[in-house]
């Protein structure tokens, strides 16, 4: 269902006819106990990066962007990132946007 839905919303974008469409990666989640970011949420992360990842291949004009670097030290708490993840998330997107 997720990968159907994401194809749908590139499909759009594709339409409105963008030259570039950059998708990251979800980030790791570190599961801190609360009830939304639980040991099986940060296990599904994967299974919706594939599913990303996938949709992005179909087509050059999709870039697929690779969030490296991103320890528990990038974090505030279990899912929002510090000045140091903002830094390197940006780099990432940086680096692709430059690549291209």
């Amino acid at each position: 269902m997720f990968e159907e839905y994401y194809r749908q919303i590139i499909r759009i974008l594709l339409i409105k006819k963008y030259k570039a469409i950059f998708c990251g990666e979800i980030p790791p989640i570190y599961p801190d106990g609360h009830i939304f970011f639980c040991k099986e949420t940060a296990e599904k992360r994967n299974v919706y990066n594939t599913a990303i990842r996938k949709v992005t291949e179909e087509n050059r004009n999709i870039v697929w962007v690779p969030i490296n670097e991103l320890g528990r030290n990038c974090y505030v708490d279990s899912v929002h990132f510090n000045e140091l993840g903002n830094r390197l998330v940006a780099e990432s997107f940086t680096q692709a946007i430059l690549a291209r």
